[in-house]
Parts: C-alpha cells; structure tokens; sequence
C-alpha cells in the first residue's frame, strides 16, 4: 500500500544553481575571448611582417568574476611547443619569434629587435646547489689562488665541470652564431656574454647589445605591445600595483 507515503519533496535553490553556472562559464567565456583576441593579433602580425609568428611567453594569468579571482592556470608555451610551429612552418618561410621569458637564447636569430627598456643577459653557465648559485667562470679562478693538489674533492670535482660547462657554452653559442655574424664578432660575445665579464644577472640593454657586435633594432611593431597587454599578470596578491589617472597636458602655461 502506497496511499500513507507523502509524496516526495524536492527543493530548488535557483539563485545558487545561477551562481553555480555564472562560476563556471565566465572564465571559459573569459578565456575564450582572450585566445580570439590574440590570434587576432597574432594574425595581423604576422601578415605585417610576412612571417610565421610564434609567442613564448610565460605567465601567471587570473580569471575573475565581478573583480574577485576564482581560477587560476599558468600558461606557457613550451619549448616543445615551438619546435613544433617552427616545423609546421611552410619552407622558406620567415620565422617570429615574440618571447617575454626568464630565460631564452636571442643569440641564434638572425635579428634581434628589443624595447628600449628591454634586456638581454649573459650566457655564463652557473652550478645550482640548494638556494646558492656558483658561476662556473667563478669556479675556475679558483686554480689562480689555489693549486689544485691543495683542493678539496668536492671543489676538484665543481672545478672540473665548471670546465666542461664553459666549453660547452662557448661551443653552442659559436653553433647557433655561425653563418651570421663574422668571426670577430662571435669571439667578442663569447668573452663578453659566456666567460663572466658580467654577473649573471647583468642587464643587457639594446645599446650594449648594439656595442658588443649583435644586430639589434628598437622598432617593435605596435601589435606586439598590443599583444603583450594580453598577458597582464595578477601581481596585486603579491604587492602593490601601479595606480595613476591619465592626464592631458595644458598647453597653456608652463606645467607647475
């Protein structure tokens, strides 16, 4: 017999099950209309410059709803991923590469074309131990102030792969240089950029650059600025941002 069964009641909270779907669907819609916009970009560029346009950029990028962070994801084109545009690449077809990284050896394009406040960095190889960094260049001027029968094994040892480490630097950077710059000038990047004449965290700038003998160009295309403010990184969670109003100079009168 059914008939003393209550029939069964089911409760819908409809603002929340909105909330829920808002939550969802917003970032996709975000992302989605960010990846349009910059194939967009990425489109006009490339028809710019009658090339292939290739990004690697590394960021840290946030999704929000109403001003508040739900989603976070780190995007990166990796080194896979470029190897496999620039192979896709028609033959004979010209190559741009837009890279924004930590780290990236510029040494090997036929042209390099920096911001004005951009930079470059050396190329010395350096031994990560821990939270302590060691030059290799470092560590071979240790055998001028100590002879070797008078190291320490670990030392013999960091000495002799601070060795390789240099020579095989200096042999890839003389590889990926060959056939674009003169003799001259490969000899000059190496003792420059390979062998320690700077610390590691030495910023190179366009002029520096120039000087040392690399072909360099300050005339960045306005759509890779355009590009870039694509990939703006939440940083407000980690320090202050950079606030200010937009103002039109008077032209009448000296500015106070």
């Amino acid at each position: 017999m059914l008939e003393n069964l209550e029939p069964t009641r089911i409760s819908h909270n409809k603002p929340l099950d909105n909330l829920f779907v808002l939550l969802v669907l917003v970032p996709a819609f975000q992302r989605a209309s960010l990846n349009a916009a910059r194939r967009s970009l990425l489109t006009r560029l490339a028809q710019k410059l009658n090339s292939q346009v290739i990004t690697l950029i590394h960021r840290q990028e946030v999704v929000s709803f109403l001003g508040i962070p739900i989603a976070r994801y780190i995007d990166i084109d990796d080194s896979e991923d470029v190897l496999r545009a620039i192979r896709m690449a028609p033959e004979g077809t010209s190559i741009t590469l837009v890279m924004h990284t930590p780290g990236g050896i510029a040494l090997a394009a036929d042209e390099i074309v920096m911001d004005p406040h951009a930079v470059l960095g050396p190329v010395d190889p350096q031994f990560v131990e821990g939270n302590q960094s060691y030059p290799a260049v470092s560590v071979l001027k240790i055998a001028q102030y100590k002879k070797l029968e008078n190291m320490e094994d670990r030392t013999l040892i960091l000495y002799d792969q601070a060795n390789k480490a240099v020579e095989q630097t200096e042999a890839i950077v003389r590889k990926i240089m060959q056939g674009k710059y003169d003799e001259r000038v490969i000899q000059n990047v190496v003792e420059e950029l390979v062998k320690g004449k700077y610390t590691h965290d030495y910023p190179i700038t366009a002029e520096e650059a120039a000087k040392i003998g690399l072909k360099v160009s300050t005339n960045v295309p306005v759509e890779v600025y355009q590009l870039m403010a694509l990939y703006r990184m939440e940083v407000r969670g980690r320090r202050p941002g950079v606030e200010y109003v937009p103002v039109i100079p008077s032209t009448r009168g000296e500015r106070k």
